[in-house]
């Protein structure tokens, strides 16, 4: 389609890429179910993706939820749909979720506080600057610049400096991995050390209990993915961060089934 208003790209290109991929798997799926299943008149959904018609905000989330987003995922892709109306300056966060065959290879936790710590204002790219700020030996910081470089979570400049690029990596989820485990033990770690070790005002450390029907759980989950998206617009909206913080939610059962023990 032609014309002044059409327009390519951004979230029309993620649904564009989905229906590809839903025809690829079933050659009988159609435009009309596609947009069935949205929830869109199918003729509406065809000016959608050429860019004749623009989604609203509210609408591209119901959608991004029907896709099956994460609650980071619903943001950025609603972000792009307010990007292109005007409604914001920049798009929300460009989101990358690290392939779980990466992730086993910087698994451990100050990969992750060094994408961080490349971020603030005063960051140095000397290997020893960072091992002191983290608290991590030199020659594992060496090792572990040398593995976000490859991966490209990290851009070497002509002068020596690093740059992270404007991407926002996620780690993956829903999978069972070792690795995860791996990385969610040593934070839980740090967690316990920055109880014991910073003062009040550096932290917040707090905890729930309460009895909740176990099928409600998804709804639970629901939320803190929520919480947690906008905690991470927070975190990108600073324009001079001067330290890396870590944020940990942690749900779990504190009962056992009876079949399984007493319960605590």
């Amino acid at each position: 389609m032609q014309g002044p208003r059409a327009k390519q790209g951004g979230y029309r290109a993620y649904l564009i890429q989905e229906l590809k991929r839903r025809k690829a798997a079933h050659p009988q799926y159609s435009m009309r179910a596609f947009a069935k299943f949205l929830g869109l008149d199918s003729g509406f959904l065809s000016r959608v993706l050429g860019g004749t018609k623009d989604l609203s905000p509210d609408r591209s989330e119901e959608i991004a939820r029907k896709l099956g987003l994460s609650a980071e995922g619903v943001l950025a892709f609603r972000g792009q749909v307010e990007h292109e109306l005007g409604n914001q300056a920049e798009p929300s966060i460009t989101q990358t979720t690290i392939p779980l065959d990466q992730f086993e290879i910087i698994a451990d936790w100050h990969h992750f506080a060094i994408l961080g710590l490349v971020t603030c204002v005063d960051f140095r790219p000397q290997p020893a600057w960072i091992s002191q700020r983290l608290g991590v030996p030199e020659l594992s910081v060496i090792d572990a610049l040398g593995r976000l470089i490859r991966l490209g979570y990290l851009e070497q400049l002509s002068d020596g400096g690093l740059r992270k690029p404007q991407t926002h990596v996620t780690t993956p989820s829903g999978t069972p991995s070792p690795a995860l485990r791996h990385m969610h033990a040593q934070l839980m770690e740090k967690a316990k050390d920055a109880l014991l070790t910073q003062p009040i005002d550096k932290r917040d450390i707090t905890s729930l209990s309460g009895s909740i029907d176990p099928n409600l759980i998804p709804q639970a989950k629901e939320e803190i993915r929520r919480f947690r998206a906008r905690m991470k617009e927070l975190f990108v909206s600073s324009k001079t961060p001067t330290q890396v913080y870590q944020l940990n939610v942690q749900l779990f059962e504190l009962t056992q089934n009876e079949e399984e023990g007493t319960c605590l």
